[in-house]
């Protein structure tokens, strides 16, 4: 069997060494310990902190990994029906990442003025002003494509800083906010997740001989 993780279900001793499990039972843990905390979880309690939706999408990968495709889109379809998330728009997506609590998101980390901000935050990585470490190949197929391609609305995602000191391209996805390219709520989980889970759980239900279920 393919080696999991180590389960950590109780108190061990603190001369306790670990085993990997296999995975089938890694994978029967995380759905069994997210089944149980979904309904103790909140609808809604909040920008950056977990809540029933949060949990479904999570559930839903994890049992998109292990072949169980009828229910990964039962909990897509839960969260896209349920939860109130809208998808972004053409007019509304480069705006949105400037902003906290945008439409599609399910989770996000939360980042203030007054909480974590910081230099290891993804808005200094991709400024250059900052570390300046993500700035796009200008050789590569992303830059290229999305420079030659103005309809594509990521490419309004591209912010030309080459008259600055770290001359390049970076991608605008953490803007900051308030005039602050540390404060930057990085979005975990979007509804679009949802829709491609969904959409991939259909195709296996649709092409059975194509499925792979490590729970076999």
């Amino acid at each position: 069997d393919e080696l999991g993780l180590v389960i950590s279900d109780r108190v061990f001793p603190t001369d306790y060494k670990g085993l990997r499990a296999d995975l089938k039972t890694t994978y029967d843990n995380i759905i069994g310990w997210l089944s149980e905390a979904i309904p103790m979880l909140a609808e809604d309690n909040g920008t950056g902190y977990i809540n029933q939706a949060t949990a479904l999408v999570l559930r839903a990968r994890a049992y998109l990994y292990t072949g169980q495709y009828g229910l990964a889109l039962q909990d897509a379809r839960n969260v896209i029906d349920n939860y109130g998330y809208e998808l972004l728009t053409v007019s509304n997506y480069v705006s949105s990442w400037g902003k906290e609590d945008q439409d599609e998101s399910i989770f996000e980390l939360l980042v203030t003025e007054k909480y974590n901000p910081q230099r290891y935050g993804l808005g200094y990585y991709t400024d250059a002003s900052g570390y300046a470490e993500c700035a796009f190949n200008v050789d590569g197929y992303l830059f290229k494509y999305l420079s030659s391609h103005p309809e594509d609305v990521r490419s309004g995602l591209v912010k030309d800083q080459t008259a600055a000191k770290n001359s390049g391209y970076y991608p605008a996805k953490y803007p900051g906010r308030d005039g602050s390219i540390y404060v930057n709520n990085p979005k975990l989980v979007r509804l679009s997740e949802m829709y491609l889970i969904a959409a991939e759980a259909q195709w296996h239900l649709d092409n059975p001989s194509a499925d792979i279920n490590v729970n076999a």
